[in-house]
């Protein structure tokens, strides 16, 4: 099901769409340093990790500038479709780390490296990241309280996709509000495939 839902460009589009909204909505708070108006400033990425082409106008990364020439203040919006500055898809990172963390699934570290072109050694760091680092980290800590008990912070993230799965059924639906919750710490009702 997870697998499938990589290879769909309807995941990339709906996360395009909600970065879309979030820039949108930062936007309309103005620049956070001054005040001043924000303008567009987006800007091509090249992730890796996708199972399919993708199409160039979701190779976007939003990115607002303030308009007065004294300040010049950059701001990035949260994004579905980035993690910060890693090179792979935030969708990608999560679906791989669902799979290999799943029980019942047989996926060696090569069927994902198949799937999704990631390598091996950047599968196992990011196992160590959301082993060692991520369940204690303050990102993860704020988080928490948002989530039912149930999540369990050694199963991260496959435990948290797990539970957008049982909220919204749709994988592609799941995985986007599961990306925005982690972008911006906010549940998402609000994410609709299209």
């Amino acid at each position: 099901m997870l697998r499938e839902a990589l290879r769909e460009i309807s995941i990339f589009r709906t996360a395009f769409k909600k970065d879309q909204q979030m820039a949108q909505k930062v936007r309309r708070r103005r620049c956070p340093r001054c005040g001043g108006p924000l303008h567009c400033g987006h800007y091509q990425r090249k992730p890796r990790g996708s199972p399919v082409e993708i199409p160039s106008e979701y190779l976007v990364r939003m990115s607002l500038c303030c308009g007065r020439e004294s300040c010049r203040h950059r701001v990035l919006p949260p994004s579905c479709l980035f993690m910060g500055r890693k090179v792979h898809w935030r969708v990608v990172v999560l679906v791989v780390m669902a799979i290999r963390q799943r029980q019942s699934s047989r996926t060696t570290v090569e069927d994902v490296e198949e799937l999704c072109g990631v390598p091996v050694r950047t599968v196992v760091r990011w196992s160590a990241f959301f082993r060692d680092e991520f369940p204690g980290s303050q990102a993860w800590q704020k988080l928490r309280g948002r989530v039912s008990a149930e999540v369990s912070s050694a199963a991260l993230p496959g435990a948290l996709v797990d539970y957008f799965l049982a909220q919204h059924g749709e994988p592609t639906q799941a995985l986007v509000a599961c990306a925005s919750f982690l972008a911006t710490g906010e549940l998402d009702q609000e994410i609709h495939a299209s």
